[in-house]
């Protein structure tokens, strides 16, 4: 069985009559995946997140995208999910993504914003379903390359 940690508002959850984290597995573990997938920019270390913030051009894309642009990138985070769910060798039918079955998508606020409405069926022919809001982000020049914070000293020098 493949289980991972709860994650809410971008934190562990914990179950406060337990003092402890709570893990999930199947079904409510594929949501999350597919939801980190989406929501997480992509990072090229660990091939995983959505490109719909990453511009190899390093031009913002930003009431540039359109429907089709932005489902494309979404197909491929999901594809990218896939493909390590591929590599898992402990996962369930529940939470193996088969194929997606629709995607809704409307660009918002002057391209500023996607909404999505993605479903997907599993090895074991449930569908799930996950919805949200991807902000996009301008391009900085510190965009793709966070800085090492573990080298900064308290009065910020380098």
């Amino acid at each position: 069985m493949s289980t991972t940690l709860k994650i809410s508002n971008g934190d562990l959850f914990i179950d406060e009559s337990f003092g402890a984290p709570t893990t999930l597995s199947g079904v409510e573990k594929l949501s999350q995946d597919i939801a980190e997938s989406l929501l997480i920019n992509f990072d090229p270390e660990r091939r995983f997140g959505n490109t719909l913030n990453s511009s190899s051009s390093r031009q913002s894309i930003i009431g540039q995208i359109s429907k089709i642009d932005a489902r494309e990138r979404i197909e491929a985070a999901i594809d990218r999910l896939r493909r390590l769910q591929s590599e898992d060798d402990q996962i369930e039918d529940d939470e193996q993504i088969v194929e997606i079955v629709s995607i809704d998508i409307d660009v918002l606020e002057n391209g500023t914003e996607i909404r999505f409405l993605l479903v997907v069926a599993t090895v074991s022919k449930k569908e799930v379903s996950a919805s949200g809001t991807i902000p996009l982000q301008a391009v900085k020049l510190d965009h793709v390359t966070p800085p090492d914070i573990f080298n900064i000293n308290a009065q910020g020098n380098i």
